[in-house]
């Protein structure tokens, strides 16, 4: 990670709450935000991905916390939040990140329980954060969420309906909440990545017999010709953070290298 020159910096001063931060897209804003001098909240589960991140970023003079956090079970997001409160740390920021994809597999052939476990984590889990975490933000009658959805909500994704499912209420739930917390000067949004290349999607591939052939099939897919990268939706997220965007509320950006335009 390579920090940005105080005067250019986007955050300073700024903390900001990183849910599945271990890897990925979480990671990817976690690193930028560090970078724009934001103290970093970096949640998740797995304890050595956390570790990784955090020694990123204090190894590059940030700031960064680690939160172990269950974004599907309330007791664990409240165990978290009870972290930051011994700390007397207060968030000014949310990314809503954390996300699974669920079995690839046709709806007739989906275990039920597995499939409410995707609405659980990527839709729940979105609803128990925010919930907890703004009481900062409304006290202070400031502050930013925004949360990762994915192009699968506006368009179908074969042998993905609970992902797709779950992202299509993203979008709802982020222009429910905008309304919700506009009183209180929070804003509410989302993006919308295409294929980024992350852990999650890697399954993807890997049963294709070329990897470089299946990532240029992919990339074909896309007018601008390339694969998403976890920076790429980083920026997008920290546009919505900044004060750039203060009178923006309520929306959902395509961050798809203009796949959603061909569609």
């Amino acid at each position: 990670m390579d920090r940005i020159p105080t005067h250019l910096q986007r955050l300073g001063g700024k903390v900001a709450l990183v849910t599945g931060a271990g890897s990925g897209i979480g990671r990817g804003v976690a690193l930028h935000f560090a970078a724009h001098g934001a103290v970093v909240l970096a949640a998740g589960r797995r304890r050595s991905k956390l570790a990784e991140i955090k020694k990123e970023i204090d190894s590059a003079g940030g700031a960064c916390h680690v939160l172990r956090m269950d974004v599907e079970s309330e007791q664990s997001v409240l165990g978290a939040l009870g972290q930051l409160d011994e700390m007397r740390i207060e968030v000014d920021v949310i990314v809503n990140n954390a996300g699974v994809s669920g079995s690839i597999a046709p709806a007739s052939d989906a275990d039920i329980e597995g499939w409410m476990k995707v609405l659980r984590i990527n839709l729940g889990g979105m609803m128990l954060v925010s919930k907890h975490f703004t009481a900062a933000m409304k006290r202070k009658m400031s502050g930013s969420i925004v949360n990762i959805s994915s192009v699968g909500a506006k368009i179908g994704m074969e042998s993905l309906t609970a992902y797709s499912a779950s992202k299509a209420g993203v979008e709802g739930f982020t222009r429910s909440l905008a309304l919700e917390l506009a009183k209180y000067k929070i804003r509410v949004n989302a993006i919308e990545p295409a294929l980024i290349m992350t852990e999650m999607t890697e399954p993807l591939i890997a049963g294709a017999a070329s990897r470089e052939k299946a990532l240029e099939g992919f990339a074909s897919k896309y007018p601008l010709g390339r694969i998403g990268t976890p920076l790429d939706i980083a920026k997008a997220a920290l546009f919505f953070v900044s004060d750039d965007s203060e009178y923006i509320t309520g929306a959902a950006l395509n961050v798809d290298g203009g796949y959603l335009a061909g569609t």
